[in-house]
């Protein structure tokens, strides 16, 4: 009896562990992998430097009517071509390229941040 009510209880607290938003919608996965969300707004990416972490995951959404891609300058990763409303998703790794623009817009450049 009173081991369940211990794991109820780390249970309870552990689920329980405040979760700061910052605006932008994430969702915990387990293992501390983090879903970041990006938006892809009036020609910019938003927000424009994130903090990830490796293992996290980032889905960038297109809401112009403009297609737009995420495109590591170095080239290393890219999420081809999104059209109105649609996302595409990338998994962090620890050597993964940070700066990143649009392939169609080369003027719009954001950066990831890898703690």
């Amino acid at each position: 009896m009173i081991n369940r009510v211990m794991r109820r209880h780390l249970l309870v607290g552990t689920l329980g562990l405040p979760v700061a938003l910052t605006g932008r919608p994430r969702l915990i996965f387990a293992g501390s992998q983090t879903l970041h969300d990006i938006e892809i707004k009036r020609f910019e990416f938003n927000p424009t430097i994130l903090e990830v972490r490796p293992g996290d995951q980032i889905r960038w959404t297109n809401w112009d009517i403009s297609p737009h891609t995420a495109t590591a300058e170095d080239g290393s990763w890219d999420t081809g071509e999104l059209q109105k409303g649609q996302s595409a998703t990338v998994m962090v790794s620890e050597d993964i390229s940070t700066a990143y623009l649009c392939a169609f817009h080369p003027n719009m450049r954001a950066q990831l941040v890898v703690l």
